[in-house]
């Protein structure tokens, strides 16, 4: 090795342009200084004498003696201290020569066409060895021991009209056995080698066992991003069965390299050179290949359409287009939706189908994901988001805003439940829009009756079901009941339901309830909507918002993305920002409405009514003596509007809505107001106090007074437009008597304009929206023609069906008309004074004496008989949808089917329908609910015949026959728990007999047949008029408990069965080769035996007749004997005559060579 060492020494003298020779100025000139420094003068170099070591030194004391060297002026300098080092750098550069100028481009120009091809792996694999043979010369030293190699060294070559540059590099060993500095530099130098290379040809010994460390070094080069090329070096030295376990081990333990190219060589003898550069140039050209946008994108909407990607959780990613990101590596960046939820697994196919597609060979690919952004801006509510959280104590990241709680509940459908699937849990007397939601989405509602007390029963929502619901809504507090549930029986759901999704509505939750807020943290099922319309008196800016974990905001993102909603105003974001700060104003008018809100229970209860323990800012009242109906309408003649609800269970409830203090009253509907233009605001305010939605008609306002009230309110007031404010978001305080207005607050407030008519319309429409509850009509005093200006508004709101709307006249120039202004306060100064009084105006005392209903003359009670007997014929109609039958049945017993379209039945209570959906497929879970994470093991966990558990999850699907339905209805209690439990009995005792490997692997599409005949047999038996159309074997597997021991015991039979197969192979190949060469020595032991014998009696026979000659004569056959075995000797002995006769010459005769000289002329001259 050290004269390998010194012949590149005299290789790099040669090659340089200057050489720099280093002597120590302490040990002075040697005898090694002086060989060195002739063969320097021989060769004839520029030569720089450095002398180290000489810090603190004169010239005279430490260069005059190496002069003797004949290499010129010494140059004093001292390599630790730095001193003189630049000053001969300096000096040395000046004796190179100008490299020729470059282009600025050249550099990246050089990185994509010049090949830096740097050659890794363990020491000693041949690394060396390959770079001296592509150049053709020992430009490295190549030695049989490891770590011969230090530093990474780059080496320029060219070869086919490609040019490149070999980096040879030190060999790379397992951390833990590196120890010296050196080495952990030489570490260093190959690891930033790789990343300053475009390809990396990775050296494996074919002799060793590919190890760990092999994979750790292609796992950083991966890592790194760099093509890649594996040598496997030595090849010629094994024989065919070690090649083909070398094959087998690359592939086992280097299977993550599918992309990069094999190759088989041996570098000393240049056996597989040219392939292999064949497969660097291939991997550099894939690494800096140009992938066109539209092509890129038709390949992965072709992947997209053979193979979805899957669901996580609720929602499926999205992949819209994709395009180039990079080169070296190729990267690919793919936009769309929901892309965080794309799976290792399909990342994988997406990268197979564009490597197959642009023919990526040799080069890793990488694929980037970018969600789309919210185009709303969302961004801009920040602060309203940060504002919400902090109220709450949460995160940013769990609040979902909304325009109004009914668009954050639309969302909530449409995110987080499937359309005809799972079912939604919703008590029976509750918010009328969580069925009317269900209706537009197509979501199943399962409605679930209240107590007879119409609280909640946890245990009807805690109870099993055949098809678990995929969502629970309710409302806390009641809507309309106001009944709270307690935040344990809140928590009970949750626990009892980890896979539904659980919606606590709480719009009035501020006026005594418990919030469930607090649940967030520990359940990521909940969901908790809360709005600013109620407590905080802000509907006006319609503002709602939902609290639940990151994962359910992210997906209502994405849906009110696609929904394309409005975005949020700004002006309502920051009145929603001032209310949430204003925390002393918001519990100070919670507080009023709670005590207003207990007078007035108190003052009902002694009224006679029954009320219900409500925390809203309403009560629901009965009155065990009087219809609610005739109630409410002699309050509604007093001037006092209460709600009474149609609905079954509670027709005889009125709910009574609790306001603010003062409250507007009116005799009849045209009961005025006589106020000026500069009392305006006073008359909001007063109109604020019935909590009502306000129309402003202006007939009176001149531009300059329209500016001034747009200046004071922020409103713009435009001629027969309606102005839709909502009172409450004006605060108004009662001060000394009189109604001020804080106008500073005004900025905080916003105005929903849209045109009077079309709000109105759809009143008249019928489609369930409510109008405005109150008109302001502003109109001239002084102006003759105002009784006909009113009599005009009057007649537009009769022909639109709205003129039962109350309506205060606003009455402007006051001054000139000569009219006194009157505000009719509250005499009681409470609400509930005010309600208790307009009861006791109407009859309905503490003795239960109630309102006079005029009776009817006999006419009309038969035209009334005969007008109710046909509306009840009439109910008999029904009409049954597409894929829907109706089952009749007469005073309970079953008659007859109804096929779709319009039928007619007797109506109740004779007869009674029942719908069934006969073309839905119905679909359960079994093992598991949502997800193969969320396994059910009391349903998953079965043991086979050969005693073995195994963990079994699947999913059956199935739909009513044609005929039936009423089988289904009537002759088993629970149908759909009946398939369950059928399935369910079917598929153990069809495992019950399969044996575990059965099961696992390759029976698992009979299993699934036979317990689908089988269940359907038992639900045939049993009558219920079902059909089994799918079951499907979603996973299979040990449990989990055993499951890192079964897979170690599957590896070792898989080890055993592998190392089987090998044996055999082996023997396959040994025996025939054994049985072969035994019948070859066979046949050969036949041979010499017969020649042995041969020669033998040959012998024998040849020794019986000298015998017989040499009793003849003896003396003759001695001398012939003797004679003939000399002659046999001297032939292969060489003669020599040497005649020591003379005086000092000895005379050599080569006999044997002229005999054999002249017996070859012999036999060429016939020949001739």
């Amino acid at each position: 090795m050290l004269l390998e060492m010194a012949r590149q020494t005299q290789q790099a003298i040669a090659e340089a342009d200057v050489v720099v020779f280093l002597v120590d100025a302490r040990e002075g000139v040697n005898a090694l200084d002086l060989e060195i420094a002739q063969l320097l003068r021989k060769l004839g170099q520029k030569v720089l004498l450095a002398v180290n070591k000489a810090e603190g030194m004169r010239y005279e004391a430490g260069g005059v003696e190496f002069h003797e060297l004949g290499l010129g002026q010494p140059y004093l300098i001292s390599a630790s201290h730095g001193d003189g080092v630049e000053e001969l750098i300096n000096l040395a550069l000046e004796q190179v020569p100008n490299p020729e100028p470059e282009d600025d481009g050249q550099d990246d120009d050089e990185f994509q066409h010049r090949i830096k091809l740097a050659i890794v792996g363990r020491p000693n694999v041949g690394k060396s060895t390959l770079i001296n043979t592509l150049v053709g010369e020992d430009r490295v030293i190549a030695f049989d021991q490891p770590g011969t190699t230090r530093d990474a060294i780059e080496i320029e070559f060219e070869r086919n009209g490609v040019e490149y540059t070999l980096i040879d590099t030190a060999g790379l060993r397992k951390r833990g056995k590196v120890f010296e500095a050196v080495e952990k530099f030489s570490v260093i130098k190959t690891l930033q080698a790789i990343e300053a290379c475009n390809v990396v040809l990775l050296m494996i010994d074919a002799h060793t066992e590919i190890s760990d460390q092999d994979a750790s070094i292609a796992g950083f080069v991966v890592e790194t991003g760099r093509a890649l090329v594996v040598g496997i070096n030595k090849w010629d030295g094994l024989d065919e069965y070690q090649r083909e376990w070398i094959k087998r081990e690359f592939d086992r333990k280097l299977r993550f390299l599918n992309f990069a190219k094999m190759h088989t060589l041996s570098a000393l003898k240049g056996q597989g050179i040219n392939p292999l550069l064949k497969s660097v140039n291939a991997a550099h050209a894939a690494a800096f290949s140009k992938l066109s946008t539209p092509k890129l994108t038709r390949v992965m909407q072709e992947a997209v359409e053979q193979q979805q990607p899957p669901r996580k959780g609720i929602f499926r990613p999205k992949l819209r287009y994709a395009h180039q990101g990079g080169m070296n590596p190729p990267i690919v960046v793919i936009h769309g939706n929901a892309l965080d939820a794309i799976s290792d697994s399909y990342r994988r196919y997406l990268e197979t189908r564009f490597r197959e597609a642009f023919k990526l060979e040799g080069t890793p690919l990488r694929i980037e994901f970018k969600s789309s952004k919210n185009p709303y801006l969302k961004d801009a509510a920040q602060e309203l988001r940060d504002a919400v959280a902090h109220n709450h104590g949460v995160k940013a990241n769990n609040v979902f805003l909304g325009n109004g709680s009914d668009e954050v509940l639309a969302h909530v459908f449409s995110a987080l439940f499937l359309r005809g699937v799972r079912p939604v849990l919703l008590p029976d007397i509750t918010y009328s829009f969580y069925t009317t939601y269900c209706s537009y989405f197509g979501v199943p509602a399962d409605i679930v009756p209240l107590r007879e007390d119409f609280t909640l029963n946890v245990q009807d929502y805690v109870r099993k079901r055949s098809l678990p619901p995929a969502g629970i809504i309710f409302a806390n507090p009641n809507a309309p009941t106001g009944i709270p549930l307690s935040l344990e029986d809140i928590e009970t759901i949750l626990a009892a339901n980890p896979d539904t999704t659980v919606v606590v509505d709480e719009a009035y939750v501020d006026f005594g309830g418990t919030s469930s807020v607090s649940l967030l943290e520990k359940y990521d099922n909940l969901v908790v909507i809360q709005t600013m319309s109620k407590s905080r008196a802000l509907a006006g800016l319609r503002v709602g918002y939902a609290l639940a974990s990151a994962d359910i905001i992210q997906a209502l993102e994405r849906v009110k993305d696609s929904f394309n909603s409005y975005p949020m105003d700004t002006i309502a974001q920051v009145g929603a920002v001032a209310s949430l700060k204003d925390t002393e104003y918001f519990e100070r008018q919670c507080q009023a409405v709670i005590d207003a809100r207990e007078q007035l229970r108190a003052d009902l209860e002694q009224l006679g009514f029954e009320i219900l323990p409500s925390k809203a800012n309403f009560l629901m009242a009965t009155h065990p003596k009087h219809s609610a109906a005739g109630i409410q309408q002699a309050l509604r003649e007093q001037g006092i509007l209460v709600r009474h609800f149609r609905q079954p269970r509670i027709e005889q409830y009125l709910r009574i809505t609790i306001v603010e203090q003062l409250v507007v009253r009116r005799s009849r509907p045209d009961s005025a107001y006589y106020i000026g233009t500069g009392k305006l605001e006073e008359a909001v305010a007063l109109a604020k106090a019935t909590g009502a939605e306000v129309v402003l008609f202006d007939h009176a306002l001149s531009p300059a007074q329209q500016r001034n009230l747009e200046r004071k309110l922020e409103l713009r007031v435009v001629d027969r437009v309606a102005l839709i404010l909502d009172i409450f978001a004006l605060r108004a305080q009662s001060h000394e008597g009189k109604l001020q207005v804080e106008l500073a607050q005004l900025q905080h407030l916003t105005s929903r304009l849209t045109r009077m008519w079309t709000h109105l319309e759809r009143q008249k429409g019928g489609i369930g929206m409510r109008g405005p509850d109150l008109l302001l009509h502003v109109v001239d005093a002084a102006n003759p023609q105002r009784d006909e200006q009113i009599a005009e508004v009057h007649k537009v709101l009769e022909d639109i069906g709205a003129h039962e709307i109350p309506r205060i006249l606003v009455y402007n120039k006051i001054d000139q008309a000569g009219y006194e202004p009157r505000v009719e306060r509250d005499e009681h100064g409470t609400i509930a004074r005010v309600f208790v009084s307009a009861l006791e105006r109407i009859g309905l005392d503490g003795g239960g004496n109630g309102p006079s209903i005029p009776k009817g003359s006999p006419k009309l009670l038969i035209i009334g008989g005969v007008v109710a007997v046909g509306l009840w014929m009439a109910s008999g109609f029904t009409i049954v949808q597409e894929g829907q039958v109706a089952v009749v049945t007469r005073f309970g017993e079953y008659t007859k089917t109804l096929n779709p379209g319009l039928q007619w039945r007797w109506p109740a209570p004779i007869e009674d329908h029942q719908t069934v959906n006969i073309s839905q497929l119905r679909t359960f879970e079994v093992g598991y609910r949502g997800s193969a994470r969320n396994k059910v093991l009391p349903e998953s966990l079965m043991l086979t015949t050969d005693e073995n558990i195994v963990d079994m999850q699947y999913v059956v699907q199935y739909r009513l026959l044609p005929t039936g339905a009423p089988d289904y209805l009537f002759n088993t209690n629970n149908p759909d728990e009946s398939v369950r439990q059928a399935a369910e009995t079917a598929m153990r005792e069809v495992v019950g007999k399969q044996p575990m490997d059965s099961v696992l692997y390759s029976g698992r599409t009979q299993i699934a047949s036979d317990v689908q005949q089988l269940a359907q047999s038992i639900l045939d038996r049993y009558r219920t008029g079902i059909q089994i159309s799918t079951v499907a074997i979603q996973n299979v597997q040990p449990p989990e408990q055993v499951q890192a021991a079964f897979d170690d015991a599957v590896k070792a039979g898989q080890d055993r069965e592998r190392q089987i197969n090998e044996g055999q192979a082996y023997a396959n190949k040994v025996l025939p080769e054994a049985a072969g060469q035994v019948a070859r020595m066979m046949q050969e032991s036949e041979g010499y035996k017969a020649r042995v014998i041969g020669d033998a009696k040959g012998d024998t026979a040849r020794f019986g007749s000298v015998e017989a000659e040499y009793v003849k004569a003896p003396g003759v056959t001695r001398d012939r004997l003797y004679l003939s075995t000399i002659q046999e000797i001297l032939e292969s002995t060489s003669k020599v005559l040497v005649d020591t006769r003379s005086d000092n010459n000895m005379i050599y005769l080569p006999l044997d060579k002229i005999v054999r000289q002249v017996g070859s002329r012999t036999d060429m001259e016939p020949s001739a």
